[in-house]
């Protein structure tokens, strides 16, 4: 075997290396973007039951380490409204996600008081069985993502070999 087979050999494993850490890191991404935006759902239920708070004062409220949550708390603290808050962080969430959330934000506030918060909680049922799904198929996804990288590198290495 060649020093350049080797080199080669080594390379692919080292890409496949980064791509199956790359692709862990977005589900991560995912997954964290998701939860924080549900306990921000939460937090919010929350504060209209307990004193009719303001998007503003809710956003003050909370706090989050996910730097795009960070962002999106900044524009509501800024008192802008929930939906344009959403749209401008571009959160890495699935598209059934990010629809939920989107009309969400969108029709926050627009209902009397009862209605607001029977509607938040229908909202956190159902981004909670969706996250809890998404969280279970990205596990299954990441593994069959991860074996069939591995195949291929090693493919390629018996190839350079």
């Amino acid at each position: 075997m060649s020093t350049q087979g080797i080199v080669g050999a080594a390379l692919v494993l080292l890409s496949a290396v980064i791509l199956i850490r790359a692709y862990s890191a977005f589900l991560k991404k995912r997954r964290t973007e998701g939860e924080e935006l549900y306990r921000f759902l939460l937090h919010i239920t929350s504060g209209v039951r307990r004193s009719l708070a303001t998007p503003e004062a809710l956003a003050r409220d909370f706090s989050s380490d996910s730097e795009e949550m960070s962002r999106f708390l900044n524009l509501v603290a800024q008192e802008k409204e929930l939906s344009f808050a959403y749209s401008a962080v571009g959160f890495s969430l699935s598209r059934e996600a990010g629809e939920l959330f989107s009309s969400l934000f969108s029709g926050f506030g627009k209902n009397y008081l009862e209605a607001e918060v029977a509607r938040l909680e229908d909202y956190a049922r159902s981004i909670s069985e969706l996250l809890s799904k998404e969280r279970d198929e990205g596990e299954r996804s990441e593994r069959a993502v991860r074996a069939a990288i591995i195949a291929v590198a090693l493919g390629a290495v018996i190839l350079l070999i």
